[in-house]
């Protein structure tokens, strides 16, 4: 039998009340590793060190990226999403995603070298191209769905 790893992430999405609309905060990924044709909006995310909880990596990738801390009791668990690997995804993956509304310090870009511009964006319009599996995410989240798939190809 062929043994395969499954990647972990952790994805935590900012989201704030503004004149009573729900506003969640993307990135603009970009640098020079990025495909400029294919340039999308994310949210602070990464992949889990060994023995790391997803909270300790949200955590971790919300103050990298983001410039923000929060306590692990305001994070909020939505949804695992199970990618798929396929042509855009290039490893099989569970990502957690997590919306925090309560933080400390100013959201700024924390990786000039992989973030662009950080934009609020409301929840019910958000932008096209964001990454991967994000918008399910947040899907999710608005219909307090647990769990999907995406990118699987079924016989």
């Amino acid at each position: 039998m062929e043994r395969f790893m499954t990647r972990s992430a952790a994805q935590v999405f900012l989201i704030r009340e503004n004149k009573s609309k729900t506003e969640i905060l993307f990135g603009m990924r970009s640098g020079d590793k990025i495909d400029l044709a294919n340039v999308s909006w994310d949210v602070a995310g990464g992949h889990c060190n060994e023995g790391e909880s997803f909270t300790a990596t949200a955590k971790r990738v919300l103050e990298k990226e983001f410039c923000v801390s929060f306590d692990p009791k305001d994070i909020k668990f939505t949804t695992i999403i199970h990618v798929g690997k396929n042509n855009v995804v290039r490893k099989q993956y569970i990502c957690a995603h997590f919306f925090v509304d309560k933080w400390t310090g100013t959201p700024k870009i924390g990786e000039p070298t992989k973030m662009g511009k950080l934009e609020w964006f409301d929840i019910e319009n958000l932008p096209e191209n964001l990454n991967f599996d994000r918008h399910d995410a947040v899907k999710n989240f608005v219909s307090k769905k647990s769990y999907s798939e995406t990118g699987f190809y079924y016989a």
